[in-house]
Order: C-alpha cells, then structure tokens, then sequence
C-alpha cells in the first residue's frame, strides 16, 4: 500500500512537473514566434522596399532609354512626330507586361503632342506639380515620381525633363523642350510580391506613406489618400483611439509598432524606409496579432496532448524494473546512433574532400557570385585565366573584371538568373595584364528554402582561341569574297576588251576584205567565170565569219544592254534561247531600266544567261517562264522549268570540284548586288530560281 502511495505522489509530482513546463513552452514558444514573426515581417517589409525601389530604377531606366531616342527628332518634321508616335506604341507595347499603363510626351508648355491613352491625356496634362521641377536645369536627367490621384491607387507617374542643345550667340546652351512620362500600375506588382512571399498576405496589410505623414496607399482608407495623417476629423476618432503609432512610424522610419484600432484585433507593424529620386516613403507591413500567436496556441494544444501521453505512460508504467530496462535499451539506441552519426560524418568529409579535388584541378574556371554580384568563390583554373589570385578576386564584382560591352550582358542574365531563366552566354574580360580573353559561362542560381534567390555559381570556359580563329577565318572569307568579286569584275572587263576588239578591229579587216573581193571580182573577165564563182564562195563565207563574230562580240559584252537597258536585252536573250533550243518562253517583264546602274545591269544580264544556259544544256525542259516584279525597294526575277530537276540536297553534299561553278558564280553575283539567290529543285517537278536585288545597293559603300 505504501508503495502504491509513493507511486501516486511520484506521479502527481512529475505531472505537476510537465504542467509547469507545458505552461512555461507555451510562454517562451510564443515569445520566440513573436520574435521571429518581427524579423520575417521586418525582411519582408524591406523585400518589398527592394522590388518597389527596383520597379521604379527599371522603369527609370527604360524612361530615360527612350528619352535619348527622342530628343534628336524631336524638332523634325511632321512626318518624323508621326514616327515618334509610332516608338512610344512600340515601346508601351513592349513594356505592357512590365505595368506600364501609358506613355505621354508633353512640350514646353505643358501640351500633350504625344501620347499612348488618350483617355489619360487630361489627367497627365492635370499633373503640374513636377512641370515646375522639369524646367529647373539642374534636375536634368532626374526622373520625378508622384502619385497621380485618389481614384487612381498605386498608379504613378514617372517624368523625365527633356533638354536639347542650341546655338545661342555662338554658345551651345541647353533649352527645356518638354516633358516625357510614364504612367505605371504599381498595384499588379505589389500583389504579386505578397502572394509570393505568403499566400495569405494581400494588400489590405500593406500601406504606404510618405516621411512628411502623407498618406501615398490604403486600402482601407481610400478617402485619405493624399492626405497628411494629422488632419484627420471625427470620423477617424471612432476606430483610432490615438495616432501614437503612426507618429512612431514617421519619426523612426525603421522598427516594430503594436496597436489597437478601437474594438478590432490587435496589430503587429514592421516599417522601412525607402528611397527613390524624389520619393522617401515608409513601407509598412502589417498582420493581426491573433494570426501570429495562432501557431503558439497549436504548440500549448500539442504539449496538453503530449501531457496525456505522459500520464497514459505514468499510469501504464507498472514496476521501475520496466523503466530501467526501457533506459538501458534507449542508451544502447543511442550509442548506436552516435556510431552512425559519426560514420556518416566521416563519409562527408571524405566527400568534401574528393568534391574538392575535383574542382580545384577541373580544366574549366569555376566561380560563385552572391545575389549582388561579387565573387564568394573562385577556383584555381579561374585564377589562372583571369591573372589574379584568388584573394583578388573573392569580395569584388563581376563588372570590374568585364570590358564594358560585356557589362551590360552580365547584368541582363543576371535579371533572367533571378526568374529562373538558365542561359548560356559569352563575355569579354579583362585579365590582370590587360590582355582580353574571350569566355563562355555556364550558370546555374541558387535559391533558397524560400524560393529567395541567393547567387550563382557557373563554369567559366576560355574561348579565346576559338573565337581568334573565327575571326581569322571571317576576314579571310571577307578577302575571299572581294577577290571573287574582282576576278568576276576583271572577267567582265575582259570580255568587253575582247568585244570591242573583235568587233572594232577583226570585223572592220574582214569588212576590207569583202570589198577587196568584191574589186577583184569586178575586175575578172567573161572568160574567168570559174574565179568569179570562187570569189562569191568565199564572199559568202566571210559573211558568214562576219556574222559569227558579231554573235562572239554580242554573247562577250552585248551591245544591245548598253544602247536599250536592260529590259530590251533580257528579251533579246529570251529570242536567242527561243531559237537556239527550241523551248517555249513565257515571258513578263516590265520596264526596270531606271532601276539600276549600268555596272548593276550587266551582272543581272550575266546571272540570269548563266540560269538559261544551264535549262538549255541539263533541264531538258518544254516550257520555261520569266518573271519580273517590282516591289517597294527590290525587284524579284524568277525563272521557272518543266525539266527533270535534281536534289539539292544531294548537289549540296557533293566536294566541291564535282559541283561545278554555274550555282557558286550565280550566288556571288547576288551577293555582289547586295541581294539574294533563292533555288527549289525537285526531281521529276522541275526547278525554279529567284533572284532578288534591292534597286539601291546596300553594298555601295563598302565597294
């Protein structure tokens, strides 16, 4: 009986013990929420800052983007302010997924002379706070953010003051010619910022306002918008019994806040600052008290039923023989799982240090940024590509080992990075003797337990070799090309010396020869009748020499591409082909002398005879059609047949001496036009070849 009442006051002692324990958990475990809510709730409110702050640099950014593109036609004529109209369409189409709402261009005055929303138009050209600020030369280049009303929550306006030079009493000075501005929805934004961060946060729990007590946004309070917080009237007494809390919120800038809103629950507050251009604002972040210590009254809810798994166990307990071979058998657990931890640990550092091997003797660079983009790590195939150690890396940014272009690519992939978006890409740096190497990054981001991003690291490949010999071989292509181009000119050159020189020289000896002939056989008498026959054998086939080298002189350099132009050679070559192969031609070729220069002619002229003669020796065709049609800039000549055709493909695959030069010497001609060659081929469906060249050549310049 005795032991039975020692047993009972054992048991009431131990759980009289885990009552008071229980109690003190519950205490201690919601005090450690609240603490750790404030410094979730506090990281959030600056999050939020950041991508507010980030929202507007971005936009800033693009508004002064597009500011540089103005300014030089801003003063040009109409026809340019309609193309001006045109890029602030392109450019808000381009921003539309990036909040922006309207794009608006004002003059001196304040007129609105450009705009993406009419509908917004009057309520910008309302907005005559920030035109005052604009004309002040010293906030050129400054970007002014204002809120625009109270029916229109979260959307501001982002102005930049334009600014162009002129020549006054032979001084360049700098003249205010207008306003450009943005109108942006910041409500979207936000929205999507809280739902990400937490589900359950929406924007009835953000307010802002600005460190002069103005409220910017609340959701709650639409009608004090804009309005300072220590004007409020009656109707604001009935929930707020006092303003000490926001008072606290304006003066701090940076903190928790606790309050009470008349008969509603109580409120827990983290405020930041935040900064922009003429902005300095407080984000305030705010939740309910009861949502906060919801998750300590669970954890009382679970110790009380921990307490009765307690008692079940104490009542249950029938003998301290049981409870000492229970510990016994719980320290031998243990044991074997200290064993277990510690020859697992011994298997992470022998990973650890193979991990290490691996990476510090890998031929490739490998390096990790932060999530502000310097350097955390670096191996040693990096440090020797770049020249520095790794001391003089790791703490320094990526930029100051970049040459500028590349610069400006880091920091885009460094956006992407951010989204999730995984890129590989090329980069110029700077190594430490001033040598330029070219690398290709590998990255990968790194996120943490909350999707926050966190850096990256990436594999860094030396190119450099590869990209010298690319560019090797792009400028001996260049001068393969140009000598191509030469020889093809020289060519062309040529056959007209040889022209000339059979026409000119051989034609005017055999034209002397037939009148000598013709004197002589004159001069022959009645009885000479046989030397008379002879002679107009031969007149008759000096004609015929004749006649062949005119053919020679017009097939070297036709006369009839420089006396009529081009449209009257090209049917003058389409008769040729008629008669000499016996194909019938639909031809359709409008006047298109005035399209081209001469020397532009005559290559037009040699391509289009070297596509008929290869329909006349290979195509075997019946019917072949030519088709001229102009277009607004270039003119299309295409060349159709019914012949047997042949895989492209298969020709393509072919070494080079067996392709032959009749579709090399076509596509270089087209190139030397500053134009294209397109070739369809089917065996057994015939061929068809376009030939476009624009009427004004884009390769004139480079000669």
């Amino acid at each position: 009986m005795k032991r039975n009442w020692k047993i009972i006051l054992l048991t009431c002692i131990v759980l009289l013990v885990v009552i008071l324990l229980a109690v003190n958990l519950y205490k201690s475990g919601k005090k450690e929420v609240l603490s750790q809510f404030r410094e979730q709730q506090f990281v959030h409110a600056q999050h939020l800052a950041i991508q507010i702050e980030s929202f507007f640099l971005y936009h800033s950014w693009r508004l002064q983007k597009l500011s540089a593109w103005i300014l030089p036609h801003y003063e040009d004529t109409e026809g340019k302010k309609v193309n001006i109209q045109d890029h602030l369409e392109s450019f808000r189409k381009q921003m539309g997924k990036a909040h922006v709402r309207g794009i608006f261009l004002q003059d001196e005055s304040g007129s609105m002379i450009g705009s993406t929303d009419r509908n917004m138009s009057g309520l910008i050209e309302g907005q005559s706070g920030f035109f005052a600020w604009a004309k002040k030369k010293e906030n050129r280049g400054e970007v002014f953010v204002s809120p625009l009303s109270k029916t229109q929550p979260l959307n501001f306006l982002l102005a930049i003051p334009l600014y162009q030079e002129v020549q006054m009493r032979s001084q360049a000075r700098e003249k205010f010619v207008g306003v450009l501005s943005v109108m942006v929805d910041l409500k979207e934004f936000l929205s999507a910022q809280l739902s990400m961060a937490d589900p359950k946060k929406s924007l009835h729990e953000l307010w802002i306002m600005d460190k002069g007590g103005t409220l910017i946004f609340h959701s709650l309070h639409p009608e004090m918008i804009l309005r300072n917080i220590s004007h409020g009237d009656e109707s604001c007494n009935r929930c707020h019994n006092s303003f000490d809390y926001v008072e606290k919120i304006v003066k701090e800038g940076r903190g928790f806040v606790q309050y009470k809103l008349g008969n509603g629950p109580e409120e827990l507050a983290a405020f930041v600052p935040m900064e922009f251009e003429n902005a300095s604002w407080v984000i305030v972040v705010n939740t309910p008290f009861d949502r906060v210590t919801a998750f300590a009254w669970k954890s009382l809810q679970g110790y009380m039923l921990l307490l009765g798994i307690v008692i079940a166990a104490l009542i249950g307990s029938s003998t301290w023989i049981i409870r000492n071979s229970r510990l016994k058998v719980k320290a031998e657990e243990e044991a074997k799982h200290w064993r277990e931890k510690e020859a697992l640990e011994d298997t992470i550092r022998r990973s650890d240090k193979l991990y290490r091997t691996l990476v510090e003797t890998m031929n490739d660079g490998l390096g990790a940024v932060n999530e502000d983009g310097f350097w955390t790590y670096a191996n040693d195939r990096l440090c020797e590509m770049s020249g520095y150690s790794r001391d003089e890396i790791v703490g320094r940014p990526v930029t100051e080992f970049l040459d500028e272009g590349s610069r400006s690519i880091l920091r885009d992939q460094m956006v992407k990075r951010k989204g999730g978006q995984r890129e590989i890409y090329e980069l110029s740096a700077i190594r430490k003797d001033g040598q330029k190497i070219f690398v290709l990054v590998s990255p990968k981001a790194i996120f943490d337990a909350d999707g926050q991003f966190k850096g990256s690291f990436a594999v860094i490949t030396d190119i450099s070799q590869r990209k010298n010999a690319e560019e090797a071989l792009k400028e001996s292509e260049i001068r393969l090309r140009h000598l191509s181009s030469q020889l093809l000119t020289a060519q062309e050159t040529e056959r007209r010396r040889i022209s000339r020189e059979l026409h000119d020289e051989l034609g005017q000896a055999l034209t002397l020869m037939k009148i000598r002939l013709r004197s002589i056989e004159k001069a022959l008498g009645k009885k000479q009748a046989g030397m008379r026959e002879e002679c107009q054998n031969i007149l008759q086939y000096i004609d015929q020499i004749i006649e062949n080298v005119r053919r020679l002189s017009r097939d070297l350099s036709p006369a009839i591409l420089e006396d009529l132009g081009l449209t009257a050679a090209l049917r003058w070559l389409i008769d040729n082909f008629v008669k000499n192969d016996s194909i019938q031609v639909s031809v359709d070729i409008p006047d298109i002398n005035d399209l081209f220069s001469e020397d532009r002619q005559i290559i037009i002229y040699r391509t289009l005879q070297e596509v008929l003669t290869n329909i006349g020796k290979h195509a075997h065709a019946r019917n072949v059609s030519l088709a001229v049609q102009k277009y607004d800039g270039r003119v299309s000549f295409t060349i159709h047949d019914d012949g047997r055709g042949f895989d492209l493909a298969q020709a393509a695959m072919k070494k080079p001496p067996e392709r032959g030069l009749g579709l090399a010497i076509m596509d270089e001609r087209a190139r030397m036009l500053g134009g294209s060659l397109e070739i369809w081929s089917e065996e057994g469906k015939g061929t068809r070849i376009t030939l476009h060249i624009p009427t004004r050549n884009p390769l004139a310049k480079e000669g």
